[in-house]
């Protein structure tokens, strides 16, 4: 039994996300994060060992003077320093608290090496002080958000795909598959079309505004066929985005093309994969016992999941890939960009949550070993 324990509004949990794009914070037992903050820093570029950091929308507003980097690369911190300067900003700038005051829980990258865990774990205690910590796989959390405890988790970030599957809350590693292409690949893969069409979209800022594009006018087709028609019908898509200086962008089929990315990348020359088959292989590669409960738990995740008709499309990919007979369900959940810091938020919240939790006290006295021992 821990000796800390989580009753009050004083030491509530807070639960921290990593992502590649947001780091998303807020406190155990609340419906969605409280802070999305970019995770982005930025030093200006000349003298950049020197001088005050820009963190997070700062970053990105002044980010003609400044050099830009991401401290997490694909659950892997490449930085040290930096997320340590934007957990800063996030406790005391953001939560406005104490971390010695708040148990913490991670969300972590599934099968990241052992060592990259005992890094985090060493970092929030000797940096922070925390007084307890919590290290979660994002895939467990992610079922914890739609009420599972096993299921197939998809996850579509920034920069990585993670399909894991999970029974009684431990993922299954030999079935796991991880995969290099993200949200980010669907953004270059529009931009390069609206370039094709004439547009110039170089700057920085203009690749936001190519992202702000796919997430408000792509869309997944019911169908690969659809998505390859021939352009007699792009008239039926046509689509005017407008930009800050008044002009607009027309868009047409390029809105269904890019998202295809994740289901039928066929001959395009661009990197991507066919979802519903490394659905079906993954759950394929466990046990048959619970090929069943993963097959009716597929549970999708992330920012690259939010495209209209994602859900309906993978249900029909899984469908028609599967065994005879089986029944597939692809839940849905409109908060499911956040699912992974929604599941830690209901676990932080629980009773028990201390009892899994590893102390600070813990941690001084056998020292990263006991990050092993819950």
């Amino acid at each position: 039994m821990s000796d800390i324990k989580f009753c009050s509004n004083e030491n509530t949990p807070i639960v921290f996300d990593n992502g590649s794009t947001y780091l998303k914070a807020g406190f155990a037992g609340e419906a969605s994060p409280r802070v999305l903050l970019p995770s982005v820093i930025g030093r200006f570029k000349i003298n950049q060992s020197s001088g005050p950091a820009f963190i997070g929308e700062h970053a990105l507003r002044n980010r003609g003077v400044l050099h830009l980097s991401c401290p997490i690369l694909q659950g892997i911190v490449t930085s040290w320093s930096d997320l340590d300067a934007i957990w800063r900003h996030m406790f005391f700038k953001e939560l406005k608290v104490d971390p010695q005051d708040h148990p913490l829980l991670v969300a972590d990258y599934p099968l990241l090496p052992s060592h990259s865990r005992e890094l985090m774990a060493q970092f929030a205690f000797e940096e922070f002080r925390i007084p307890a910590l919590f290290i979660a796989d994002q895939s467990v959390l992610a079922l914890c958000a739609y009420g599972l405890t096993s299921g197939l988790s998809v996850d579509i970030g920034k920069q990585s795909t993670c399909i894991v599957p999970v029974t009684d809350m431990q993922i299954v590693p030999k079935a796991t598959i991880k995969l290099t292409v993200g949200g980010r690949d669907v953004t270059n893969y529009l931009k390069r079309l609206l370039v094709q069409q004439g547009y110039s979209l170089n700057r920085a800022t203009e690749h936001e505004i190519v992202r702000d594009i796919k997430e408000h006018l792509c869309f997944v087709s019911e169908s690969p066929e659809i998505a390859v028609q021939p352009k007699s019908s792009a008239s039926d898509l046509l689509t005017k985005y407008h930009l800050p200086d008044g002009s607009y962008l027309t868009v047409g089929t390029e809105q269904i093309i890019a998202p295809e990315l994740l289901f039928n990348p066929g001959t395009r020359n661009e990197p991507g994969f066919q979802l519903g088959r490394l659905v079906r292989d993954s759950i394929e590669t466990c046990a048959p016992h619970v090929h069943d409960t993963l097959y009716t738990n597929i549970t999708p995740s992330g920012g690259g999941t939010m495209f209209r008709g994602f859900v309906e499309r993978l249900q029909k990919e899984v469908t028609r890939l599967c065994p005879a007979g089986q029944t597939v369900c692809v839940h849905s959940n409109p908060d499911r960009k956040y699912a992974v810091w929604i599941g830690g938020s209901i676990l932080g919240s629980l009773s028990t949550f201390s009892d899994i939790c590893v102390t600070r006290k813990q941690y001084e006295e056998d020292g990263i070993r006991s990050v092993y021992k819950k």
